[in-house]
């Protein structure tokens, strides 16, 4: 593809609704086109050379992104939990039974592992080691931010709690090697009667968070926000950001870029009235009137 369709491509896709919203395109969507069309480029081994430049097109991008903003167009962000949200939802889990084993992990290994749904869904089973007295090792072949596909691992240090990331995978992988997998995806179909069927998909993974959101009572936030799986992945940047992580720490264990300040929109303030900048503002007692 050359710079100028490209470029092309993005001023006509601008224009043309969504056919699942009947909606423009946001210029995040957008934006994510064109680093999948870049990629693309980068896995087909096509000479730098002759890469599209996105610069162009980006420009065309910015200047939507202004308009629907000036539309009173605003992007939407997900609901988040606190810890006791995490609990709740993991507590929703039968672990007498392998849906639960599997909703559990879910759970916990989103928000530690700040996981998207769809590259939580492509895991397979080798890409989790457990390391004796220390946590679980957690490799994503590739990334947004890792379009070259080099790869990256992501720890998840052991705990002792409900929320131990390594219970969690260890009873669920050893429930599944005793029906005979011990291949494969990590997530899988269960039917009602406890049979496996193949890969879960990224959109099941967002049910099954909703659904125990909804048990767990905490599908909606006080503004009536409601919680998706992409929320788990930024209540996963806040929960840490609140217990003292470095920018840097959560950028890495969310696979964000370095210098990437995306992160920063993740970690969500969890008061915004009594942590407000303003609300340590001493008040001034209104002058009284004189009387006689």
């Amino acid at each position: 593809m050359t710079t100028e369709t490209l470029t092309e491509w993005i001023r006509v896709t601008i224009d043309t609704p969504s056919e699942k919203t009947g909606e423009p395109y946001g210029a995040s969507a957008l934006g994510q086109a064109v680093a999948a069309i870049l990629a693309a480029h980068t896995w087909s081994r096509t000479p730098v050379e002759q890469h599209p430049d996105p610069r162009p097109a980006r420009l065309l991008i910015k200047a939507h992104k202004k308009r629907q903003a000036d539309a009173g167009r605003r992007v939407k962000k997900s609901a988040t939990i606190d810890t006791a949200g995490f609990v709740a939802m993991v507590e929703q889990c039968d672990t007498d039974t392998l849906t639960g084993l599997r909703d559990r992990l879910i759970v916990i290994w989103s928000i530690w592992a700040m996981t998207r749904r769809s590259e939580f869904s492509d895991r397979v089973l080798p890409d989790a080691v457990v390391v004796p007295r220390k946590g679980v090792r957690l490799f994503f072949a590739s990334s947004k931010t890792d379009q070259g596909a080099e790869g990256e691992w992501v720890v998840m240090p052991r705990r002792d709690d409900v929320l131990d990331p390594v219970t969690a995978y260890t009873e669920y992988r050893d429930a599944l090697a005793a029906a005979g997998i011990t291949t494969g995806k990590i997530l899988r179909r269960i039917d009602r009667w406890g049979n496996i069927g193949d890969e879960l998909s990224a959109e099941s993974v967002n049910d099954i968070i909703q659904a125990l959101a909804d048990a767990a009572g905490v599908l909606y936030d006080d503004n009536g926000v409601k919680l998706t799986a992409h929320g788990l992945r930024a209540s996963g940047a806040t929960i840490a950001d609140e217990n003292g992580a470095s920018g840097a720490a959560i950028r890495k264990q969310g696979r964000w870029s370095p210098n990437s300040k995306v992160a920063d929109g993740y970690i969500r303030p969890r008061d915004e009235w009594e942590g407000n900048a303003m609300a340590s503002v001493p008040s001034i007692p209104a002058p009284r009137t004189e009387t006689d």
